[in-house]
């Protein structure tokens, strides 16, 4: 940003200021810095000796608090993220588990030779196939938030 320096009259635009960076400088009279000098130099107090015991304490209080909060909000997202872990890593098996299923009673359908010969196979190869279809739906709910496990 660049502007008229507010401590002098000047016509030109002679004082730039990085935001980001929080510096400024006067290209005038060769004077800038940082937040802290800018505070100064229009005649704001800096820091906290300005405020009373009873206020430093609110502060310092408050910035427990904020310090507090944001380690409970990095717990809670730890733990959120342990728990998409779990479900991805749960919902892969099952997914494996129904595709496996699937290309077996593929194989059936193609072949209903092998499947009159192995009926206890093809019931059992359906039934892990619904079971892993259903467990991959109750895994996706979870994941949405829909149900809790």
């Amino acid at each position: 940003m660049t502007g008229l320096y507010p401590f002098h009259s000047d016509h030109t635009p002679s004082f730039s200021a990085d935001v980001e960076k929080g510096v400024w400088y006067c290209h005038t009279c060769c004077r800038g810095g940082g937040v802290k000098a800018f505070s100064l130099a229009v005649g704001e107090p800096w820091g906290t000796e300005h405020y009373s015991h009873r206020d430093r304490t609110r502060f310092a209080i408050q910035t427990r608090r904020r310090q507090a909060e944001e380690q409970a909000r990095a717990i809670l997202q730890r733990r959120i993220d342990g728990r998409d872990d779990t479900l991805w890593a749960e919902w892969c098996d099952a997914n494996t588990t129904a595709t496996e299923a699937a290309e077996l009673l593929a194989l059936f359908f193609r072949r209903p030779d092998l499947a009159e010969e192995f009926p206890a196979l093809v019931e059992k190869t359906e039934s892990e196939y619904s079971d892993a279809l259903f467990q991959k739906m109750g895994l996706e709910a979870q994941f949405a938030g829909e149900v809790v496990a």
